[in-house]
């Protein structure tokens, strides 16, 4: 509905698939999610929540129920989990449905499963706690709505920051390698050193 991205990757090694933001809403959406899981054969889910608003989350308490998935996410977000009745009744659709946060990250921890090595970056500003997740080896990493191609999110939700969000972007996202791959919460991928150049001249 709001074009959120939702991103699944898989170790062999540990038979984990690690879910990235399932905004899944409607029965359609989650039943190819499960499809795609299914087809993993991977019996462990994670889910790693970038951060706590909407769109985000819709689909996390069916992959809890499904899989018995476990959630992650930073402390800061967990007070936003549910303080969107406002926005369903003025969108009229339902409220997504309750679910528990399993373990609390932050900027500097380190999640491997198996061949898999994910490092967690405090990017605060969109939210009070949104993270991003960069795997060195693949050279990627997962923004949220901290970065996109060619913009950055918006600051006027509550937990907002516009200063903690420039800062983000200058210390923790431009700081990685500029071949990094950039794959946002909504729209295209792209690069850090394709975005660095607009977040530089803020700063000029």
């Amino acid at each position: 509905m709001l074009a959120e991205a939702t991103y699944v990757f898989h170790d062999e090694k540990s038979q984990f698939s690690i879910v990235i933001d399932p905004g899944a809403y409607t029965a359609r959406e989650r039943s190819a999610l499960d499809d795609y899981l299914d087809s993993l054969n991977a019996p462990n889910v994670i889910i790693l929540l970038t951060h706590s608003h909407l769109d985000h989350i819709f689909g996390v308490a069916h992959l809890v129920q499904k899989y018995g998935a476990k959630v992650y996410l930073h402390q800061l977000e967990e007070q936003y989990l549910f303080m969107n009745t406002h926005l369903c009744e003025s969108w009229h659709i339902p409220e997504p449905d309750a679910f528990s946060v399993d373990r609390y990250l932050k900027g500097g921890d380190v999640i491997s499963f198996g061949n898999l090595s994910i490092s967690v970056l405090d990017v605060p500003g969109h939210s009070a706690g949104g993270l991003a997740f960069y795997l060195p080896d693949e050279n990627v990493v997962f923004t949220g709505d901290v970065l996109f191609a060619g913009s950055m999110g918006r600051y006027d939700f509550p937990g907002g920051n516009e200063q903690l969000l420039w800062n983000s972007l200058r210390t923790q996202l431009m700081s990685l390698p500029g071949s990094t791959r950039v794959f946002p919460g909504h729209g295209p991928s792209t690069t850090i050193d394709n975005e660095r150049f607009w977040i530089d001249e803020h700063f000029i």
